[in-house]
């Protein structure tokens, strides 16, 4: 490979004989070879996985299609209900569209495993729930306080009826076993008082509370706390009272963002994330509320009588 004097006498100064070089030179082309060969077989390791990836994910994509087909609509009602809130940590329609299924996470109770933490610390965070008892506690006490702020609002009181205030006082003891005796007795009472009245100036304080409890249930059964007939019959009163009150997801999403404004309880930057989403919700193609428009009638299974 080297010619002239000058060459041979650099190699033969440094130490190293022609025959030593050609060692050298014989040993860099064998390390030059096995090294192009790893490189080959890293890209044929990196292509296998990338094609047992794209199987699974194509697996996966199916059995969900397949779930999604048989959802019940009382479960994706429930569901849709909360997707204001929902859907800010969901989000499952930009991974069905990349993963090239239906966006299941959207319409069922379930979440993603990689959700679940994630979730479980949003809930109890948001809404100090973390298993059935505080769940109990913080759903009868939002019912309770709906049920009451829309008896005054509409019957015009300045002041709870004795027979309220009593009522309220004996759910906020109740034991579990005690608490849906105390409140179907609050419910039997406010009733009558609401029968054939106008109840659509509750529309706001009744659309953000089927959201939030919706909201609250559902998620609920994706973590083990309770489980899907417990959240269809816990959700059916309010649902049932609040439903023929809306006629399209835009009417109940006009409701909910004033009822979250009147409410006060969220920030204004919760506020704008809320409002940001609902504007998806309305106007994307893709999002739950544009698949599956508002039902003209209830779903059938939506049972009311706490468990």
């Amino acid at each position: 490979m080297f010619s002239g004097v000058a060459s041979k006498n650099a190699w033969l100064k440094s130490g190293i004989s022609e025959g030593g070089m050609t060692v050298v030179f014989g040993f860099l082309r064998e390390l030059k070879e096995a090294w192009a060969e790893g490189i080959a077989e890293a890209k044929e390791e990196l292509a296998q996985e990338a094609a047992m990836e794209g199987m699974a994910k194509s697996s996966l994509a199916m059995r969900l299609n397949e779930k999604f087909e048989s959802l019940p609509p009382e479960e994706i009602f429930s569901v849709l209900l909360g997707s204001p809130l929902r859907e800010i940590f969901v989000d499952d329609a930009s991974r069905a569209k990349k993963d090239d299924r239906k966006p299941y996470y959207s319409f069922s109770m379930e979440i993603p495993d990689d959700k679940s933490e994630e979730m479980a610390g949003y809930l109890k965070r948001d809404f100090d729930v973390d298993g059935r008892s505080t769940l109990r506690e913080n759903f009868s006490e939002a019912e309770g306080a709906v049920y009451t702020y829309i008896a005054m609002l509409v019957l015009n009181l300045e002041k709870l009826p004795e027979d309220v205030a009593v009522s309220l006082q004996e759910l906020s003891l109740a034991s579990e076993e005690e608490w849906p005796v105390k409140l179907g007795a609050l419910k039997s009472i406010f009733k009558p008082l609401l029968e054939g009245k106008d109840l659509s100036p509750c529309k706001p304080p009744l659309a953000l509370w089927m959201a939030r409890l919706s909201y609250m249930t559902t998620v609920s059964v994706a973590l083990g706390y309770i489980t899907k007939p417990t959240a269809y019959t816990w959700l059916g009163d309010i649902v049932r009272l609040g439903f023929p009150l809306f006629d399209s997801w835009q009417d109940y999403a006009e409701s909910y963002t004033r009822g979250e404004k009147e409410d006060g309880t969220n920030n204004a930057l919760g506020r704008a994330i809320i409002e940001k989403k609902v504007v998806w919700l309305l106007n994307d193609a893709g999002s739950p509320w544009s698949l599956y428009p508002w039902p003209k009638e209830l779903p059938e299974d939506f049972q009311g009588k706490k468990p």
